[in-house]
């Protein structure tokens, strides 16, 4: 009742500074049923034009190899977010344009290299 949190890998809440931690304030001594990302998402909260919390809940399993004994090799995870949509369009292409002079650098003797 506690790690409610794990039941969805993502969350999404409106922000406030009291919900600071997904499994309540004090999880060990909460019952689950009032405190957690759970309850919060039930309060159905306006997301629109406000300040955002994701919560990004994962798990791994190693999954032991005679290879791995008596140090496990370190194992990366991780979740990437990328927009899509946000921009009408490459906000690169509206840069001014750069001169010839500016393709220039200087090395440390002083020569100007291209």
């Amino acid at each position: 009742k506690r790690a409610q949190f794990a039941r969805n890998n993502l969350w999404v809440t409106a922000y406030d500074r009291t919900e600071r931690f997904a499994a309540g304030e004090f999880p060990n001594q909460a019952t689950g049923e009032h405190d957690g990302v759970h309850v919060w998402t039930q309060k159905d909260r306006n997301i629109v034009d406000e300040d955002l919390v994701v919560w990004y809940t994962f798990g791994m399993h190693h999954v032991v190899r005679l290879e791995d004994w008596p140090i496990m090799p370190r194992q990366n995870i991780g979740f990437l977010l990328e927009p899509h949509g946000f921009f009408d369009q490459n906000p690169t292409l509206d840069l001014p344009r750069v001169s010839a002079t500016a393709n220039h650098c200087s090395s440390d003797q002083g020569q100007t290299t291209h």
